[in-house]
């Protein structure tokens, strides 16, 4: 699927020339981003890694390279990933982005 795919995706797909960031701006801002993250909610019922958030944000700014990755997003998918599957979050963040 496409979760297991992102970071080989990752490093050959850049954004699209319009873009504002390169495509290794943005994984060097995914990067950061999710090493402050915290990895567990109160509420949690499921722990989850870095490489799980890194993953599923990595797989969204390739699935959408208009937006890409903001800041934020991190927070989102930390609580998606509280409760679901790395690919249920990925899906969810899709759906929440563009509705």
């Amino acid at each position: 699927g496409m979760l297991r795919h992102a970071n080989s995706i990752s490093q050959t797909s850049g954004l699209t020339p319009n873009d504002k960031y390169s495509n290794r701006t943005v994984l060097n801002q995914i990067d950061k981003d999710t090493d402050r993250t915290s990895l567990k909610h109160s509420s949690s019922e499921r722990t989850f890694s870095r490489r799980e958030l890194r993953r599923v944000l990595r797989a969204y700014s390739q699935f959408d390279p208009e937006v890409g990755y903001c800041q934020g997003m991190n927070y989102i998918v930390a609580t998606f990933l509280s409760f679901l599957s790395e690919e249920e979050a990925f899906w969810l963040l899709v759906v929440v982005m563009n509705e």
